[in-house]
């Protein structure tokens, strides 16, 4: 399953213009919604690094549970 809408960085943005997916650059994010939407990605950037570092095993088991939401 692919994601209905990517958020992308501004730098990235012209990089991948040519998608099937819809993407946004961040700059054409409302402000409310950019500081959430940055709050949950470095959450699980986050919570994937201590547990790549931790426990690699359990890494790949949650990252698995992770894709599967897709």
């Amino acid at each position: 399953m692919n994601p209905a809408v990517i958020l992308i960085d501004n730098k990235l943005y012209s990089m991948v213009k040519g998608l099937d997916t819809q993407v946004v650059p961040e700059k054409n994010v409302r402000y409310k919604h950019h500081r959430r939407l940055i709050l949950i990605a470095d959450n699980l950037a986050n919570y994937f690094r201590i547990l790549i570092k931790d426990n690699p095993k359990r890494f790949k088991e949650e990252l698995r549970k992770f894709e599967k939401l897709k």
